[in-house]
């Protein structure tokens, strides 16, 4: 296999994997109870800060499959500054997952993180400026985790619509 092709082999799978992982991760949140949210952001929280110093000590995983050239000073302050906000989003994620606190702010503000960041990857890839290899990955990783957001609203809507209706019903 040529290395062009075990490029793109890994991108597609990369991509496809974290898309499926993303909106597995979406429906399970989408019924979670307290308990399950509370786990759920203790797990992406710590996942988070391991991804920011894996930045941090490799910056050049980043710059290599977006297709950057590392040489340029402004791609490698690039993955330095994603690692800041990814350690950032896990430790606010993970104090969000303690028994007292709230999950859900946390774990809403992350995908819509990383539904902007889809939308701008989207546009980087338009204008060519990163490898289309990598751009899709990312975008179907970020795609995959934004999922979250709107499912989880959507199960909200309609279960008060349920329940205005459950009360509707016992009022009678």
């Amino acid at each position: 296999m040529r290395r062009k092709d075990r490029h793109m082999f890994v991108a597609a799978v990369g991509g496809g994997s974290l898309l499926a992982l993303g909106i597995r991760e979406a429906t399970i949140l989408s019924a979670a109870d307290l308990e399950t949210a509370q786990a759920r952001a203790r797990q992406l929280g710590l996942t988070r800060i391991a991804a920011g110093v894996a930045l941090l000590a490799r910056p050049q995983l980043l710059t290599g499959a977006l297709g950057l050239d590392s040489e340029n000073e402004s791609a490698r302050w690039l993955p330095r500054l994603m690692a800041v906000r990814e350690i950032a989003l896990g430790v606010g994620t993970l104090v969000a997952s303690r028994r007292s606190a709230d999950p859900w702010p946390w774990l809403m503000t992350i995908a819509a993180v990383d539904g902007a960041e889809a939308a701008v990857l989207a546009l980087a890839l338009r204008g060519h400026a990163v490898d289309p290899l990598g751009g899709w990955a990312f975008v179907a990783a970020d795609v995959g985790s934004a999922v979250a957001a709107p499912v989880r609203v959507a199960r909200l809507a309609w279960s008060g619509v349920r329940q205005a209706d459950a009360d509707s019903i016992s009022a009678r």
